[in-house]
């Protein structure tokens, strides 16, 4: 008796709400995961990004000889019969797998310049070989005194040709990016007193030095 008396008297064991220690607080609910989008294998892709893409790349020397000659229907930057990115070849940084086995395709200034020597040297060879009518794969649908006055239709199919053999696009003949092309030749014509061989062989030359030409 005297200990349940003892107990009874004991503040600790009495029900006090004071003395109850609280319960634990619910766990906060999760945070969301953040929406990433799709992925796929071997790609990174968000929401908010461009598609992939690849950063385009210069022609080795090799192929840039080739595609020359493939567009201008086998003219090429020779010079006494010899070819002249064989002759530069060191200059142009080719491998010759003793001292370099990588070859450099930045679209650098000295690389520029060869580009534009050979254009040059090309389009002159093949405008001249046009007007004589030894070659038919780029004055496609003029005759050679044709100008945008007196045969525009002629023009600008022809210039719309050379776009497709020298830059793989297929443009209408009165679509607005044949208008530069249509520029440059008018212009080249204005300043040559109507020199129609001076105003293809221009067209000619900015084709092969245009990045879609070299770059791909």
């Amino acid at each position: 008796m005297i200990a349940l008396l003892l107990l009874a008297c004991n503040p600790a064991t009495q029900s006090d709400p004071a003395a109850t220690p609280p319960a634990p607080a619910p766990p906060a609910p999760a945070e969301p995961l953040p929406d990433v989008g799709t992925q796929t294998v071997g790609e990174v892709e968000s929401p908010d990004s461009a598609p992939p893409y690849r950063v385009r790349r210069r022609m080795d020397i090799s192929q840039l000889d080739a595609s020359i000659r493939r567009a201008t229907g086998g003219f090429g930057w020779d010079s006494n019969g010899r070819n002249q990115f064989e002759e530069l070849a060191d200059t142009l940084a080719v491998p010759d797998y003793v001292d370099r086995t990588a070859e450099d395709l930045s679209a650098g200034l000295l690389f520029q310049k060869f580009l534009d020597d050979a254009a040059n040297s090309v389009c002159q060879d093949l405008v001249e070989a046009e007007f004589a009518g030894t070659s038919d794969v780029f004055l496609t649908e003029v005759a050679p005194e044709d100008t945008s006055l007196t045969n525009p239709v002629g023009v600008d199919a022809t210039l719309s040709n050379a776009v497709l053999r020298f830059h793989g696009y297929r443009l209408a003949p009165d679509d607005p990016q044949l208008d530069s092309w249509r520029f440059l030749f008018d212009s080249t014509l204005s300043v040559t007193d109507d020199d129609t061989m001076a105003a293809w062989r221009a067209v000619c030359i900015g084709l092969i030095v245009h990045p879609d030409f070299y770059q791909y």
